[in-house]
């Protein structure tokens, strides 16, 4: 039943993206960058981080929405509905909030209701977090991707709660 409603979601998410781009996010700037420039980066950068990421997962950079793939990578969260549910809970409490997180965190809960204790402690990890789910990525994409996970984490190992 679960394979159900991840798949549920991931369909959502895939019709309503572009919907949420065109309409909430038509004055964003994309970072007119592909995955093939990503491989130029020199591999201890935040850069080539999300060139394994988007090649080990199959995937490409999607217009406007680049730096949510570096929260993955970031946060350490994989691609699979309940993980991308983990996801938008860690961002809540790392401080994001917006009319499409909102929606995401009402679908997770009406899909996985089971899952309400477990989407906390992610929303909790997010909180022991150093904000940075608005940073400037684009422009962090030649730095040493180690240091500013050091950064984010405030020398805390801040575990992926399961």
């Amino acid at each position: 039943m679960i394979a159900f409603r991840e798949y549920f979601l991931s369909y959502m998410v895939e019709k309503t993206s572009g919907i949420y781009t065109k309409l909430l996010k038509k004055n964003s700037v994309g970072w007119n960058l592909t995955k093939l420039d990503l491989q130029h980066y020199e591999t201890n950068t935040l850069g080539y981080h999300l060139y394994q990421f988007l090649e080990e997962k199959n995937i490409d950079l999607m217009p406007k929405h680049e730096s949510h793939d570096l929260f993955h990578i970031i946060a350490n969260y994989d691609v699979s509905g309940i993980e991308e549910c983990r996801l938008q809970f860690f961002l809540l409490g790392n401080g994001k909030c917006s009319i499409y997180l909102l929606i995401s965190l009402a679908m997770a809960i009406i899909l996985f209701p089971e899952k309400i204790i477990d989407f906390k402690k992610h929303i909790q990890r997010g909180q022991r977090a150093n904000r940075f789910y608005d940073w400037d990525f684009k422009n962090l994409l030649h730095q040493n991707f180690e240091i500013l996970k050091h950064k984010i984490y405030n020398h805390e190992n801040v575990p992926t709660p399961r």
